[in-house]
């Protein structure tokens, strides 16, 4: 008799630990850094960046020994966090053949000097390089007109 009771008990416990999306790790989401506010990391918590100098669309400008300091981060599809939209993740293969996720039409990396989850050392790294954040815009700018 006991089994009979336990039975469907195990079964709607099943069924709410497959249908809840919240038991289940995102690829990218939203963490709260107590200084940059919102930034963008992955499952693991791990910072993700912008470099400046991705200036063409579907392109990295980090390549040779930068991926080295910088990894590519890539995740086909991902799944995304409370407060991102998926439709702001795209992927594009890079010239040395691997891929790679854009957040807003930017590519994202990883900083290999993040030595723990939250890390930020990244952030400003000579200038070029942020912490991804949902409202950052970039403006590029070759010159400055002074009138």
């Amino acid at each position: 008799m006991n089994q009979v009771i336990l039975l469907p008990r195990l079964l709607s416990f099943l069924a709410i630990l497959l249908f809840t999306p919240a038991l289940f790790s995102q690829d990218v989401q939203l963490s709260t850094d107590t200084n940059l506010g919102q930034i963008l990391v992955d499952a693991n918590g791990n910072t993700l960046y912008y470099f400046t100098k991705d200036a063409e669309p579907d392109a990295s400008a980090c390549t040779g020994g930068c991926v080295t300091n910088w990894p590519v981060f890539h995740a086909s599809n991902p799944a995304v966090g409370t407060g991102l939209d998926a439709n702001d993740f795209g992927e594009f293969t890079r010239a040395d053949g691997a891929m790679q996720t854009t957040y807003k039409g930017w590519p994202l990396y990883y900083f290999v000097n993040d030595a723990n989850p939250g890390d930020t050392n990244g952030e400003a790294k000579n200038n070029v390089w942020f912490v991804a954040k949902p409202d950052y815009g970039i403006m590029l700018m070759n010159d400055v007109l002074v009138g």
